[in-house]
């Protein structure tokens, strides 16, 4: 038989136990109606999207990168998900790249690095812009001012598509152009054999010459001994400017010159 001083013990002990497990299914109870009201409140319209801010986007446009992004007023900005936003984005012809970044409590903000167009290419009826990397940017009816053009090779394939190999030296070329030389350069030819020759303004642009430069090599000091020879040669009844030796610049004349 028991004492009943321990069975009232027991039965102390048992209740305590039993209030101790009631308190602790109180507070989870109530943890998981915060978590809820707190989860209900991130989805509901006091914090979802207001506002999509581009910035950057001076070639694509705000809108197509809007539209990139997949992403739409109303959304809820917690289940956002930025770096795949950020990846759609990045898929543009013109963006090398971008980030999507949430700013709450309802602007979710886009931030563009764009390409930069060097060069352009002679398509059927129209050029094609490449950047310095051969990216495929952009069809466009005229050349814009600043761009060089590339003969001699056509356009491969389509808009966000990498150049071939068979242009990759005329491009190099007109990605290395200093900023006093490309003005003169009218237009980078590559033969069948990748051989490269400019064609150059002369005589304040009334008339032009042919540089050749050979094959794809040392372009940086046939550059430079091309900007010297048109900076301080004598170019009068000049018709080829040859640097392929580049420390032995050559001009060949078709008239009686200085």
């Amino acid at each position: 038989m028991i004492d009943p001083r321990i069975r009232a013990r027991r039965i102390e002990v048992a209740r305590h136990e039993g209030r101790r497990r009631l308190r602790r299914a109180g507070l989870a109870a109530a943890a998981l109606g915060v978590v809820a009201m707190l989860w209900g409140l991130a989805l509901s319209p006091l914090l979802d999207v207001d506002a999509l801010e581009v910035k950057g986007a001076r070639q694509t446009g705000a809108d197509e990168v809007r539209a990139a992004s997949d992403i739409s007023p109303g959304e809820a900005m917690v289940t956002l998900d930025t770096a795949r936003a950020a990846a759609r984005v990045r898929a543009l012809p013109w963006v090398a790249d971008a980030r999507v970044m949430r700013d709450w409590p309802g602007t979710v903000r886009v931030e563009v690095v764009e390409r930069r167009a060097v060069a352009a290419l002679a398509g059927e009826s129209d050029w094609m812009l490449i950047d310095a990397e051969g990216h495929q940017l952009a069809r466009v009816a005229d050349v814009p001012r600043g761009i060089t053009r590339i003969e001699g090779v056509g356009v491969a394939g389509e808009v966000g598509d990498l150049l071939g190999a068979p242009a990759a030296g005329a491009l190099r070329v007109a990605s290395m152009l200093s900023g006093a030389l490309r003005p003169d350069v009218l237009a980078v030819v590559a033969d069948d054999e990748g051989a490269l020759t400019a064609k150059v303004a002369i005589a304040g642009g009334e008339r032009s010459a042919l540089a050749l430069l050979g094959p794809p090599e040392a372009l940086e000091a046939k550059l430079l001994a091309l900007e010297a020879v048109l900076a301080g040669a004598n170019l009068e009844g000049v018709a080829t400017i040859d640097v392929r030796v580049p420390t032995s610049p050559a001009l060949t004349r078709t008239t009686e010159g200085g």
